[in-house]
């Protein structure tokens, strides 16, 4: 059976949980979308360090340009996008074995679904942390052949 790179890439489809990445990102805004999606396939289609850093770039562009989206009638999630982000977010979390990817990932998606300026920064500048976190535990990991940083998921 070959893979299919262009409808059901392995390194957003392989996620223990069985979700896709795109499942989740295509319901939220551009800057925290590609945040989680740095996160969720950390380490599974390029260096896991330069994934963590791209979604630590992001992160931070959520937070400086969030008075720009966040809050307005177009880009709150509505109560059936919410219920779908929770639903999904917490299967993710359920599966994922890495207990600082699995904090980030819930960070994001928490942010998003908040109901204030405080919340939303604070549960950015955590996600940070926990992205932080993975890279600093990065030391300890296995190259793959092909030369990429894998993330260590027994954390």
């Amino acid at each position: 059976m070959t893979t299919d790179m262009v409808n059901h890439p392995p390194h957003y489809s392989e996620h223990p949980s069985g979700i896709e990445c795109i499942e989740i990102t295509e319901l939220m805004p551009f800057h925290l979308g590609n945040a989680f999606k740095y996160v969720f396939r950390a380490g599974k289609k390029h260096d896991a360090i330069e994934d963590l850093n791209k979604a630590m770039w992001y992160v931070n562009r959520a937070i400086i340009s969030q008075p720009t989206w966040a809050y307005s009638s177009l880009s709150m999630p509505s109560p059936a996008i919410k219920a779908v982000l929770q639903r999904d977010g917490k299967r993710i979390s359920r599966a994922e074995t890495n207990v600082h990817k699995r904090s980030a990932q819930a960070r994001i998606l928490e942010a998003y679904c908040c109901d204030s300026y405080d919340e939303f920064y604070d549960l950015l500048e955590q996600a940070l942390e926990a992205i932080g976190e993975m890279i600093n535990g990065l030391g300890n990991t296995d190259k793959k052949e092909s030369g990429q940083q894998s993330l260590d998921l027994d954390d």
